[in-house]
């Protein structure tokens, strides 16, 4: 999944960044352990199968919030057999 993040015409700053912060929460996420392609998914089904650049602020902060608390449940599975 590429997304574009310079130039987005009619694109604020706090959509770049909620859009640049998506894409860091499902890089972490890969490093956890998650399949690229889950992490798509979950970005796809949340985004109701738009572009991240098409977004609206709301919805992005949605998306990298449902991330965020993703990431924070596989740290916690970690941590059980990894303390």
């Amino acid at each position: 999944m590429e997304y574009i993040l310079e130039g987005i015409p009619g694109k604020e700053a706090g959509q770049e960044r909620a859009v640049s912060s998506i894409l860091h929460l499902r890089e972490k996420l890969i490093k956890t352990g998650y399949n690229a392609e889950e992490v798509d998914y979950m970005i796809t089904v949340k985004s109701g199968h738009k572009d991240l650049v098409r977004l609206d602020w709301a919805t992005l902060k949605e998306i990298e919030e449902a991330l965020a608390h993703q990431l924070k449940i596989a740290q916690k599975c970690i941590d059980l057999v990894m303390p």
